[in-house]
């Protein structure tokens, strides 16, 4: 009768074909977030017609939050493997530190600047009927930020729904990096 192994080749077989489910599921959650903010906000449209207003309007921005989104996970996946890999130095050994803090760094900024590419991008649908209520979002801007710097914002959205995916996919590259850089050390030291 033929042995079936169960050991730990197998378990990280399956551990390695789903490596990239992390990752989709969260760029496309985060997708899936945006389209249901568009029709939220867009009572005045049916939902078909909100969706794809946004998907003429914002393709780039909405690939962009998915891809951004979904690369987060899956680095910020494998930096918490390699930390958890980490051998820590002996006495007076100052470097190779690895705590909470430590592992996720660049998430935070990540999800601000997705949220900040996203804000400004659906000012940019405003005058095509979709997301109306951020018509009362921008009634306020005026009030808080002053006439002329949001007149700025209303104008240049587009730039900065794109200046805020420009940092996403940067904070990205150093986490990349930082990852990198983790697993150059880690395979020095053994």
């Amino acid at each position: 009768m033929d042995r079936i192994s169960s050991g730990y080749g197998g378990v990280r077989a399956i551990a390695a074909s789903s490596v990239l489910v992390r990752p989709v599921l969260f760029g496309g959650l985060a997708v899936l977030a945006y389209a249901a903010v568009v029709v939220a906000t867009t009572p005045s449209l049916p939902a078909e017609s909100a969706l794809y207003v946004t998907l003429v309007t914002n393709p780039a921005i909405i690939v962009g939050i998915g891809a951004g989104t979904g690369l987060q996970a899956h680095l910020a996946e494998k930096r918490r493997m390699l930390a958890g890999c980490r051998i820590t130095p002996g006495p007076g050994g100052d470097g190779g530190k690895t705590g909470p803090g430590d592992q996720g760094s660049g998430t935070g900024g990540v999800a601000a600047s997705s949220a900040a590419a996203s804000f400004f991008s659906f000012f940019a649908l405003v005058p095509l009927g979709c997301c109306g209520w951020w018509l009362y979002v921008l009634s306020l801007l005026p009030s808080v930020l002053g006439a002329g710097v949001s007149g700025a914002l209303i104008e240049n959205s587009q730039i900065l729904a794109y200046a805020g995916l420009a940092v996403v996919f940067g904070l990205n590259g150093l986490t990349a990096y930082k990852v990198r850089r983790m697993s150059r050390a880690i395979g020095l030291r053994n």
